[in-house]
């Protein structure tokens, strides 16, 4: 193989492996975005679900759950 041909093959494999890493960081990019839309979810019925307790709380008279006395 001449030095041309064996550039141009380095080339080649460079430019496969780039493709490759692209794609790869794409469907990384995809799943951390997905994730991201999850944990939002999650944090805005944490967020709803705390309220609802201090709704509770404060309808009640005072904490739904009270400390031991050896507190």
């Amino acid at each position: 193989m001449n030095p041309h041909q064996e550039l141009a093959s380095q080339i080649q494999d460079l430019e496969s492996r780039l493709a490759w890493q692209d794609d790869t960081i794409d469907q990384l990019n995809s799943v951390i975005r997905e994730q991201w839309d999850v944990v939002d979810r999650l944090l805005q019925r944490i967020d709803a679900l705390d309220e609802r307790v201090r709704e509770l709380e404060v309808s009640e008279g005072g904490p739904a759950v009270t400390p031991p006395p050896h507190y």
